[in-house]
């Protein structure tokens, strides 16, 4: 009679699933007050199951395969998520409403998630201190020092642009002013130009006059020599 070898591997897996499975079982009768048998646990419930998986980000990856593909190190991390408050059980709604907020970040979903941070605080009993519904209080009190920042943020570039378009104009006012007073000294300068050409054709047409009456006297005094010197 041949004797058959057991494998203990596959049965450490089993034990650990099967724990792993009451181990969930307990969470969410204890969260939601639903009794669902271990064997149909699931960590991607179906359409008709009244409960949701609710993880954080750090432990998404705990979903992503069927229990009954499961490792020993993957049971014992589903476990120990449950027993932290890293993942949580959630009744359908809560879930959707969750979401919603996450998916759409708006001003009214974030009044959601103060709402589903309180709920989950109140439903929570002797848990961590860093429980998962502390980490959502915290996070959107986080989100609203980010909105307001955020708005501040917008308050005081709307002042500076509204700044920047007031000394623009300034700018713009100053410089037409530049441009009539340039424009009104051109024109004096020009004025200007004009009255000392003036000055200096009046010069000159003195002076031709002055030198036609200094050659008139020379010519009056030759002249007169030469009469005195006849007359003699």
């Amino acid at each position: 009679m041949a004797l058959v070898q057991r494998d203990h591997g596959n049965e450490r897996r089993a034990e650990s699933r099967q724990y792993c499975r009451v181990h969930l079982s307990r969470h969410i009768y204890k969260e939601l007050g639903f009794q669902i048998d271990p064997e149909k646990v699931r960590l991607k419930p179906g359409v008709n199951d009244p409960y949701r998986w609710l993880p954080l980000p750090s432990k998404e990856h705990l979903l992503g395969k069927q229990l009954s593909k499961g490792s020993l190190r993957d049971y014992k991390a589903i476990c120990s998520a449950i027993d932290d408050s890293t993942l949580k059980a959630v009744s359908v709604d809560d879930y959707m409403r969750m979401q919603t907020a996450l998916a759409t970040r708006s001003a009214g979903t974030v009044k959601d998630l103060k709402i589903y941070g309180e709920v989950m605080t109140q439903n929570q009993s002797d848990g961590p201190a860093d429980s998962f519904a502390t980490r959502v209080t915290r996070l959107t009190s986080e989100i609203d020092k980010l909105q307001a920042a955020h708005q501040e943020s917008r308050t005081r570039a709307d002042r500076a642009e509204a700044a920047l378009k007031d000394k623009h104009q300034e700018l713009q006012d100053t410089k037409y002013l530049m441009q009539a007073e340039i424009c009104d000294l051109k024109g004096r300068l020009q004025k200007s130009r004009t009255i000392a050409d003036t000055y200096r054709e009046a010069a000159q047409d003195s002076s031709k006059v002055i030198q036609t009456l200094y050659d008139a006297m020379d010519a009056a005094r030759s002249q007169a020599a030469s009469t005195r010197m006849f007359i003699e």
